[in-house]
């Protein structure tokens, strides 16, 4: 069982780098468009909530519900090339990152300290989602800790903090790119192990729908994550 056994996962035999990603995996791209935008209604025992806003939605970020769809099936192609691929899944910034010295891994830490971040706005956004339709003391927890880490991170709370901001890339577009670089990485990677381990092939649309959309999320969170960051704490106290 993963975290709170609301994902089972079968026995998996540890892999070299030969056998990852694998062909075994049979996905259309449609069914997981539809798994990623069926969140209208969800039905638990004798509950079932309906009229139900969007988990990840990123519509509050700037875009239409038909640009952040046209995003997640963008996203939705890249998984499914990675998934189904036959090349070793190494990572590659496109020279974002520069060369592998100390300045290159201080400058992929502090992406992926932006990336730590920016989930954080996610979190905050699905605890306080949750909160608005189930009352829950760990739906509860989640939301008081990321609102602590925003406060801390991005608007440097309590005071007397300084450096307290996710450090970026000197240059703009060189960041940015190994950012969604490296977000595509970890996604597609973590897509393929989750859906190596699961014991039902139905977990397979699932898994990639909450990471394609957690990948248009973080990408439009990365342009301003400061204002979103606000944003969020802002609504979480309503």
């Amino acid at each position: 069982m993963v975290g709170d056994g609301s994902f089972q996962v079968g026995l998996c035999k540890p892999m070299s780098l030969d056998f990852f990603p694998a062909t075994f995996l049979n996905l259309d791209e449609d069914q997981l468009f539809r798994a990623a935008t069926d969140y209208h209604s969800w039905a638990i025992g004798s509950y079932t909530l309906e009229d139900l806003p969007a988990f990840d939605s990123s519509v509050a970020f700037g875009i239409t519900v038909e640009d952040e769809d046209h995003n997640i099936k963008e996203e939705i192609k890249k998984f499914v090339h990675f998934m189904s691929s036959k090349k070793k899944p190494l990572f590659d910034s496109f020279g974002a990152l520069g060369e592998m010295n100390a300045t290159g891994f201080k400058d992929l830490s502090n992406v992926v300290d932006q990336i730590r971040s920016n989930l954080e706005i996610v979190k905050h956004d699905n605890a306080s989602l949750a909160m608005d339709h189930y009352v829950d003391k760990l739906f509860y927890e989640d939301l008081e800790v990321s609102r602590k880490r925003l406060r801390l991170r991005y608007l440097g709370k309590p005071r007397g903090i300084s450096g307290h901001n996710p450090k970026t890339l000197s240059d703009e577009n060189k960041n940015a790119q190994a950012y969604n670089a490296l977000i595509d990485f970890m996604f597609h990677s973590l897509a393929w192990w989750l859906a190596c381990v699961s014991e039902s092939k139905s977990w397979h649309a699932l898994i990639i729908a909450v990471l394609a959309r957690w990948s248009v999320k973080l990408k439009l969170i990365a342009l301003d994550p400061v204002r979103w960051a606000e944003r969020a704490l802002l609504k979480g106290r309503t």
